[in-house]
């Protein structure tokens, strides 16, 4: 848990759907072919075979001294789940490798619609730099992370991010440690020197705390009702990330803001 001695805030982490930016599902199917497009039951059968479940929960991420077990929270690929798409969906998988690259990239098309960063995230992002903090970014996404690179760069967010993580390069999601602890270390700074800023109570608010973060919440794009107290209990919350610069700056050492 988080010991709020008085120690300096010196990194921000973010999430990145629905916290720097919404995800306008309705926008990426209409950017998809029709045959590239798998139902919800075809893909939760798909993921149910690859990752298996249900993973621990906000019971579990709270009990003192748990560890999660070596299954939860994995992470597959965007090759692998589409591989299994196709399987389970009756379909003919190429053997070749560069037809499979292909399929595999006509499903960034939904990506690349349906994620967009909000206006003026950007400044928000140059803004916290110029206070001195170091940002990073860490999202549960089963894309390629040159993918998520690239997109990142074209609203404009990559060159202020000294970190960008996906959990498809580390094997798990949040809220596994290991996620945010190599974050933590791809940015050189400790979980108590670390706000963690995201739309979710288990991934963005409670395995960041659990871990010694602080924790913002933000209610911008996607709203999760507040619980009174405990671990999901966030540490303040915003409704709009232009907030963000102001509430950092004026962060008391080692005490965070009560939530709002």
């Amino acid at each position: 848990m988080r010991d709020d001695n008085a120690v300096p805030i010196r990194a921000v982490l973010f999430d990145w759907g629905e916290t720097l930016g919404p995800v306008v599902s309705e926008r990426g199917m209409a950017a998809m072919r029709r045959e590239d497009i798998f139902g919800q039951d075809v893909l939760a059968a798909a993921t149910k075979h690859l990752l298996g479940g249900p993973d621990p929960g906000l019971a579990e991420l709270a009990r003192p001294g748990w560890e999660p077990p070596a299954q939860a929270w994995r992470e597959t690929t965007a090759h692998d789940l589409l591989r299994t798409c196709y399987r389970i969906a009756g379909r003919t998988w190429p053997a070749d490798p560069v037809q499979q690259r292909g399929l595999v990239l006509r499903q960034h098309l939904y990506l690349l619609a349906a994620m967009r960063a909000a206006p003026g995230a950007a400044d928000v992002l140059a803004a916290l730099h110029d206070q001195g903090l170091r940002l990073g970014l860490v999202s549960n996404a089963f894309w390629g992370v040159d993918v998520i690179r690239a997109m990142l760069d074209r609203d404009g967010l990559l060159p202020h991010l000294d970190v960008a993580l996906c959990s498809s390069a580390v094997g798990v999601r949040k809220p596994h440690p290991a996620i945010y602890r190599a974050a933590l270390d791809g940015l050189g700074v400790e979980p108590a020197e670390t706000v963690f800023v995201g739309d979710r109570l288990l991934e963005d608010v409670a395995g960041p705390r659990r871990l010694g973060m602080h924790a913002i919440l933000t209610h911008q794009f996607r709203q999760e009702g507040l619980p009174e107290r405990g671990l999901a209990c966030p540490d303040a919350v915003i409704r709009h990330f232009r907030e963000l610069p102001a509430l950092l700056h004026d962060w008391p050492s080692g005490r965070a803001p009560a939530a709002t």
